[in-house]
């Protein structure tokens, strides 16, 4: 049986907007700050995630769901 879940590719990176963000992607380089999450439920978005996050540990500044070449999670 297949399971076909509808996705939208905008749904795959989600950016919290705090502060002063004049320094670019120089705030989400950080990757001893950076967690990865697996396995996640089909229908799970970026914005989901960073919910769940920081309602358990604190602030996040993004989430982004890794995608294959046609930007289908995977």
């Amino acid at each position: 049986q297949i399971q076909v879940v509808p996705w939208n590719v905008k749904d795959n990176v989600y950016v919290m907007q705090q502060g002063d963000t004049s320094n670019g992607d120089a705030t989400f380089k950080d990757w001893s700050r950076t967690i990865f999450v697996s396995p996640l439920h089909g229908k799970m978005t970026a914005f989901s995630l960073a919910t769940i996050m920081s309602n358990v540990f604190g602030t996040v500044s993004m989430a982004q769901i890794n995608t294959d070449k046609y930007g289908y999670p995977t």
